[in-house]
């Protein structure tokens, strides 16, 4: 499980949760790079997402307006 999480003038808040294609490590090495760059940066490739959006949900008081989580 990881946190997707916002930083700044407002603070630091978690917008959403989601579970992780790919190890802390791994995101770390493909950070800023092009999807299609994956599998030769890492070796493999569990696909272009760190997160895919069926894996990952949206907090609803993370203060961005957002509306209610159906709407999302």
């Amino acid at each position: 499980m990881v946190e997707v999480r916002l930083r700044d003038g407002a603070g630091d808040r978690c917008l959403a949760r989601g579970v992780s294609q790919y190890s802390a490590a791994d995101v770390r090495r493909i950070a800023r790079r092009h999807s299609r760059d994956i599998e030769a940066i890492l070796g493999y490739s569990y696909g272009e997402n760190v997160i895919h959006r069926d894996d990952l949900v949206v907090v609803r008081d993370s203060g961005l307006g957002l509306g209610t989580r159906d709407s999302v």
